[in-house]
């Protein structure tokens, strides 16, 4: 081509020459001496200079088209996507580290557990533990010796944040195992407390099983015992008004007789007195006898009045106590039954729930231990996360980023949830875009999304709904619309704060077909064509069949095989 160019130039020199030199003295005379001559010369020479741009502008073309560029792209094979597609901007997220170490103190509060007697017969036993850790630190801190990284700087994941003091970090280390070594100590003791408990609540499993049988005739007893006590003061009491009754009789009686003998005795002194002794002895003798006899009765009656009514009175206060007996033998009789009946419900229950209530015991006794071990292992837990976090005295970063904040300065004691430093975390872009109400069906949580940014128009990001907002109502146009986050999925390098981007929330989806990017395609009428470069490295067409689109990619049916390398014009 550079050849054709020369000789070209060489054509339009000779044919200058006629303009030049003697060439335009010649022109100059042939003018003078015939107009018409000159006028036809003119017009040849004009011609002579058309062709001549018009050579320059046909080289121009042909040099141009050499210059042509390409990128090249290779046939890929994947997904092909259509959908709702919505514009918006990249917030690269934060990340704090905070100072996560718990260095609280372990303290062993005993937990008891008893059943009730009543509840669980001889179920006594008492399950105690010491195991419970407090949430406090109060007393114990770390304090920073030196801050390695500032506000600004670009760190990598296990860069050194801080170092600590040996002295705190030795204190603090020592305090921790002496922690879990009395956790481990308490559960031991937990581990012993369960085999006590085991073997109490096998015991009381046994007796309440027998306790079964006997509950309804320990009831019987309980209430016969009750009710022969109130029969036998009934007893007694009826016994005690019987002779109540034959005293009452027996005095009325010997009070009738007393008067009797009383005239009797005045009849009789009265005979003795009025009847003569030498005239009529025996009747006189019959009247002293009479006198003598009566007055004997009438104080042998008297003796038995007075001895009959001290036995009255007797009787009356023995009524008056049985009667007070009586009435508290049928009160320890309702109450007895009551209790008694207590008592049986309680042996029954404890019989049909004899199982349970072991379960329960032995359940409890299972858990006290639970939480024991639970307690041992986060006493050994802080020691193994406190040695792994700490190594040296030394604090790293547990990200890589661009630190934002630094928390914490030398002198500093750290405290538990402290920010340590504050990052930009590039593991994690979002893109928040705001969809109509009607396309929300396409963009629900956990629905996949094709992401393009503006500056890589060519590569399709994956991400995916994260959180979806509060509905937002515009009253100018009665439209609901909803704004939307969606996280970017795998590599994100390369990306920044504010990137355009279009997130397009699938509607449809062609599965594992041949694809290369829409501007690879050469369309011509209804026939489409791709550059390649043939085995002699010439840049030749190829006609191809194509399907689907997503807007960036076209599938390719025919034409093209996988890995195949394809020409785009720059």
């Amino acid at each position: 081509m550079k050849q054709k160019f020369i000789a070209f130039m060489r054509k339009i020199k000779t044919a200058f020459g006629t303009l030049s030199g003697k060439g335009i003295v010649k022109w100059k005379e042939l003018y003078s001496a015939d107009r018409k001559k000159a006028y036809a010369l003119a017009g040849i020479i004009f011609a002579v200079l058309v062709l001549c741009i018009a050579g320059l502008i046909s080289l121009a073309a042909v040099s141009g088209k050499d210059e042509v560029t390409y990128r090249e792209a290779q046939v890929q094979k994947g997904n092909l996507t259509v959908g709702v597609t919505e514009s918006g901007n990249v917030t690269i997220g934060t990340s704090e580290q905070t100072f996560d170490l718990d260095l609280s103190e372990y303290t062993g509060s005993s937990s008891t557990f008893s059943w009730n007697s009543a509840m669980g017969g001889g179920m006594g036993q008492m399950f105690q533990n010491a195991g419970t850790t407090t949430s406090s630190s109060a007393g114990r801190s770390l304090e920073v010796e030196k801050v390695y990284v500032s506000a600004g700087q670009e760190i990598a994941k296990g860069t050194p944040i801080l170092k600590l003091t040996d002295e705190s970090v030795s204190s603090i280390r020592q305090e921790l195992k002496e922690d879990a070594s009395d956790a481990q100590l308490a559960y031991e003791q937990t581990v012993t407390n369960k085999q006590q408990v085991s073997t109490q609540a096998q015991g009381d499993l046994d007796i309440n099983t027998a306790y079964g049988a006997y509950a309804e005739s320990e009831y019987n007893n309980t209430v016969a015992a009750l009710n022969e006590s109130v029969e036998s003061i009934k007893e007694q009491l009826d016994e005690a008004q019987e002779d109540l009754t034959e005293d009452i009789g027996n005095l009325e009686e010997m009070r009738t007789l007393l008067d009797e003998q009383k005239t009797v005795l005045a009849n009789a002194e009265y005979a003795k007195d009025n009847t003569s002794r030498d005239d009529s002895l025996y009747w006189w003798i019959v009247a002293v006898n009479t006198v003598s006899d009566t007055k004997d009765l009438i104080e042998t009656l008297e003796d038995e009045i007075d001895s009959t009514e001290e036995e009255t009175e007797d009787l009356n206060e023995s009524i008056a106590s049985l009667n007070t007996q009586l009435s508290l033998a049928r009160k320890e009789l309702e109450a007895g039954i009551i209790k008694a009946k207590a008592q049986k419900e309680l042996r029954q229950y404890q019989y049909e729930n004899a199982q349970e209530i072991y379960d329960v015991t032995v359940g409890q006794s299972d858990f006290e231990e639970e939480k024991a071990k639970a307690d041992y292992d986060t006493a050994q837990e802080k020691l193994d996360e406190f040695d792994s976090i700490i190594q040296d005295g030394i604090i790293s970063s547990e990200y890589t980023g661009v630190i934002a904040q630094v928390g914490i300065n030398t002198g500093d004691s750290l405290e538990q949830d402290g920010l340590l430093i504050t990052l930009n975390d590039y593991e994690e872009a979002t893109i928040t875009v705001t969809v109509d109400e009607g396309d929300m069906e396409y963009a629900q949580t956990g629905n996949a999304v094709n992401v393009v940014f503006t500056a890589f128009p060519d590569d399709v990001f994956k991400g995916e709904v994260t959180e979806i907002g509060d509905a937002q109502i515009n009253s100018n146009t009665n439209t609901t619309t909803y704004s939307v986050t969606v996280t970017i999925a795998g590599d994100i390098e390369g990306l920044y704060e504010g990137m355009s981007t279009e997130v397009t929330f699938i509607t449809k989806e062609s599965a594992e077909v041949l694809y290369i990017p829409n501007r690879a395609v050469i369309r011509e009428g209804t026939a489409s064509y791709v550059k390649l470069r043939n085995e002699k490295g010439n840049i030749v067409t190829r006609k191809v069949t194509t399907g689907f689109s997503d807007g960036a990619h076209v599938e390719i049916k025919e034409g093209l095989s996988e890995g195949d390398t394809i020409l785009i014009e720059r």
